[in-house]
This record gives C-alpha cells, structure tokens and sequence, in this order.
C-alpha cells in the first residue's frame, strides 16, 4: 500500500488527541423507568491509536461515541479529550466533556450524510467554509482530499451521481476537512459491498497512517475490526460495560482474508457470541 503525501495545511502534527473515560455510566431517561445504555466504563485511547468498538445490539457503542463527541453527556463520570500538542487559554467543557488544548472532532456515519443541494466539493469545502477559510485556499483543501479518497474529478457532481462508496469517500474528505485530531466512525462502511469495504479499508488506513489522527470505530463486522484497529474492545450487552480488550499485534498493511485475522476474528467472535447469548436469555 502507497502512503500519501501529507498535506502541510491539514496535517495534526502532533494534535492527536487522547481520549479519557472515567467511571462512565449513561441512562436515557428517569431514574424509574430509564434503560440504563452503559454502566461504569472506563477507557483510555492514546493519541493516534485506531480502537475498534464492538459488542451486541444496543451494547451502547453509538451512546459512547455521543458521548465523546460532545453530543450527549455522562449520567455519572467523566470523558476527557486532551490534545497532546501546543495549548490554548484556559479548558472548554462542551456537554460534559472537558476539552484541553483545542483538539478538533469530526463524525462518520453509516450514512454519508452529504447534503443533497451542493456539489461534492461544496460538502467538503463546507467545514472550511464555517472557519472561515478564504475560497481559493478551501478549494484548494477540497480538491487535495477529493484526490486523496480518489474521487479526483468528481467535485462538480451531486451525491446522487456517486455510488454508496464514494459518497462514504467523499464523507470522509468532508470529515478531514475539518482539520480533526480525532475521527469517531460509526458503523462507516457497513451498508457497502465486501469489495467497495475492503478499498476503503486501504484508504482510511493509509490517511490514518499518514495523517497521524485518533479514531474510534464502531463495527458489527470482527474481521472488519481485526483488519484496521490497533486494538478491540468488547462490550457486554446492555448496559455496556468492558468486557474484554484485544491487542492487534499484526503488521500493517493486513488483508481481511489473511489466516491471521481470522483466527484473531475467531477468539473475539467467540467471546462476542457468549454476551449476544446472555443478552438473549
């Protein structure tokens, strides 16, 4: 696999953050009828690690994402992103979540969630656009990632004249776009076909490599976890809690099919099938 070339604008350069949570429990709802999603969690991620999330249904692995992205706060405990990197004045706590050292955080999803009205890199250049970058630097940065996720040539087009990867690319363009040390992917590449999945495998493992940012993704798909993280961590069913935690000790670049994953695939799957039967009973 071919490292791209880093991007002297956008690169984090020592930003990535680490992301700290303490004793965190989360319940939607009150305290009498409330379902309790997750209960007691704590988990560290050192900047630029790639940890996978996997677990049964309704383990709460979307909840903890929420939670790290500022978009829901802990019921109990804390979540702390810290950037390792040059600060700013003083700490901002955005929905429970205390941010130290001005890291930036960007979402993928299972939908790409490109806004249908504009252009492909009209949806990239937008973040730029919010920050205030002038047109000709963010077009610029538009058609640099736009190359980078191979979709060079396809800014003029609508997300509806993109196949579902390369709307999931060009999602991930915008998401680069905003300059975040940290990516948190829920379920990205889980409606796409086997071959489109393991393309994109390469590409956000190369951007990672060369980029240097911290991700969280969440996956149904073992192999699929085996293949790109660092590390996996295993929730239990509801609520999720930490169940067991799976060093990936295997050179890059990994193919999915390798004898290697699956046998790594095989214990974690093993484990995963004994909290989908327990949630079951």
């Amino acid at each position: 696999m071919t490292s791209l070339a880093p991007s002297p604008t956008l690169r984090p350069d020592g930003r990535a953050p680490s992301v700290t949570l303490t004793g965190v429990s989360k319940r939607h709802g009150d305290a009498a009828t409330g379902v309790v999603a997750l209960s007691d969690i704590s988990l560290g991620v050192e900047p630029g690690e790639f940890v996978c999330l996997v677990g049964a249904s309704g383990c709460g692995k979307t909840t903890l994402l929420n939670l790290i992205a500022g978009l829901d706060r802990p019921t109990v405990g804390s979540v702390e992103v810290t950037t390792v990197g040059e600060p700013v004045d003083g700490e901002a706590t955005r929905s429970g979540v205390r941010l130290t050292g001005g890291t930036g955080t960007a979402m993928l999803f299972q939908d790409s969630a490109l806004f249908p009205w504009l252009t492909v890199a009209a949806n990239v250049e937008l973040p730029l656009r919010l920050r205030g970058v002038g047109r000709t630097e963010r077009r610029a940065v538009a058609d640099d990632l736009l190359e980078r996720v191979h979709l060079g040539g396809f800014g003029p087009k609508r997300p509806h004249e993109l196949s579902g990867g390369m709307r999931q690319r060009a999602a991930l363009a915008r998401a680069l776009a905003q300059d975040a040390g940290l990516l948190l992917m829920d379920e990205p590449f889980g409606a796409l076909d086997a071959i489109t999945r393991d393309l994109l495998h390469d590409e956000l493992e190369s951007l990672w490599i060369d980029r240097g940012f911290t991700v969280l993704f969440v996956t149904h798909n073992v192999r699929e976890a085996a293949r790109l993280g660092d590390r996996i961590v295993l929730l239990t069913s509801r609520p999720g809690r930490v169940a067991a935690t799976f060093p990936v000790d295997l050179a890059r670049p990994r193919r999915i099919d390798s004898p290697e994953i699956a046998t790594l695939a095989a214990t974690v799957t093993d484990q995963l099938r004994s909290e989908v039967g327990r949630h079951g009973r």
